[in-house]
């Protein structure tokens, strides 16, 4: 379920911030799930824990409150 993938996603990136990965997958689940403000909260964890992947375009996306690329 989405929700299992949410609780996933947010454990492997507690265990590793610096795991690219479980931060954009959680940014697309927020977006597929009309959480944009989450989304834009994951995007700013990501931002800050892996400033040079701030440039993809999820995350930019993300971080105007948008549905992505």
């Amino acid at each position: 379920s989405l929700d299992q993938a949410e609780r996933a996603y947010r454990e492997a990136a507690r265990i590793n911030p610096k795991y690219l990965p479980a931060h954009l997958k959680l940014i697309q689940l927020y977006q597929k799930r009309k959480k944009f403000e989450e989304a834009k909260l994951q995007a700013q964890v990501l931002k800050k824990e892996l400033p040079k992947m701030a440039v993809l375009p999820q995350v930019q996306a993300a971080l105007k409150g948008g549905k992505g690329p």
